[in-house]
């Protein structure tokens, strides 16, 4: 298995203001934030997030055990029709 440190070893390391100086050469004029995905609720996302963004990396997910129950509102006056939803 390869060591994921060395994965990109041949490649040079380019900072993230690079990276964007870049992307403004290529869009040759046009906004970079036409480039952002907008999502609901007013959501901008960029669409070229880099290891700059994060300071730290965040701690690794835990698998926890939060007692939680999930649940479905079925709605329907009929019993028989409403468990078979």
């Amino acid at each position: 298995m390869t060591d994921p440190a060395h994965l990109f070893a041949e490649f040079p390391p380019i900072s993230k203001a690079d990276w964007l100086l870049k992307v403004r050469k290529d869009l040759r004029g046009k906004p970079l934030s036409d480039l952002n995905w907008q999502l609901p609720l007013g959501i901008s996302i960029d669409p070229f997030p880099h290891a700059d963004d994060l300071p730290t990396l965040p701690p690794p997910l835990q698998s926890i055990n939060n007692d939680w129950e999930i649940g479905e509102d079925i709605d329907g006056s009929d019993i028989s029709q409403a468990n078979r939803q």
